[in-house]
């Protein structure tokens, strides 16, 4: 089957999962639209074909009812599993919160070790007081605020890290046969040093300007979007 389509791919199989497992039929949904995006996303990077390399679930909200404590899935009709659930004062907050009604949960996903219950909260849209206009570019960002000021960060180190991996990775595929355990071991290694090195200068980045008083100013002047900010908290069993 050659295609991408949740609906052709329900119309091809479900009629034949369906007999051979009997389980409710939102599984076999959020089955389909996990391997569309495995399938998607493999395409655009290429490589390899995917893997499930772990056993997983998501249960869709049609299919479990969650209490805090317990949370019961219904596998067949009038079949359910329920999991006992243990979890620390961290995730606690969030559940607490839900009772609440501060939160909503989405998605649950099951594998073999934890159960991962995404909490959900509306992010109130705050009334602006004006905009900032960015220009990025490869060495700098510069911002410009409709109350006329003004800020540069300096970004050229991103660029010297981008140059020299660039380079080493030419050097290699120039040496090292293409294919081979060694080619692939370097590549990963200078991968690595090079998202390594690009974290770090973003993270000197961001505290340089979360300590900054000026750009502390200009935070009320970005425009937020309308959002779903999502929590997430592993409940372990």
């Amino acid at each position: 089957m050659k295609t991408t389509s949740l609906r052709s791919i329900h119309e091809a199989i479900y009629g034949e999962l369906k007999r051979k497992y009997g389980y409710q039929t939102s599984f076999y949904v959020t089955a389909y639209r996990v391997a569309i995006a495995t399938v998607k996303s493999w395409k655009k990077r290429g490589g390899n074909p995917p893997k499930v390399k772990k056993l997983f679930v998501k249960v869709s909200p049609l299919a479990y009812k969650f209490d805090g404590e317990k949370l019961r899935i219904s596998v067949k009709p009038r079949n359910f599993v329920s999991l006992k659930l243990i979890y620390g004062c961290y995730q606690r907050r969030f559940v607490d919160a839900w009772r609440r009604g501060i939160f909503k949960i989405g998605e649950i996903i099951v594998n073999e070790e934890y159960v991962l219950i995404p909490f959900k909260r509306v992010v109130n849209l705050l009334e602006p007081k004006g905009a900032i206009a960015l220009d990025i570019n490869e060495e700098n960002v510069v911002g410009l605020a409709t109350n006329g000021g003004s800020f540069t960060v300096d970004t050229k180190k991103l660029k010297t890290i981008r140059s020299a991996y660039f380079e080493k990775r030419e050097r290699i595929q120039s040496k090292v046969a293409k294919g081979t355990k060694a080619f692939q071991t370097l590549m990963k290694k200078y991968g690595r040093r090079e998202s390594n090195g690009i974290k770090d200068v973003l993270h000197k980045l961001s505290k340089e300007i979360a300590e900054n008083p000026y750009y502390d100013n200009l935070h009320s002047l970005i425009r937020y979007k309308y959002i779903d900010r999502l929590h997430d908290s592993k409940l372990i069993l």
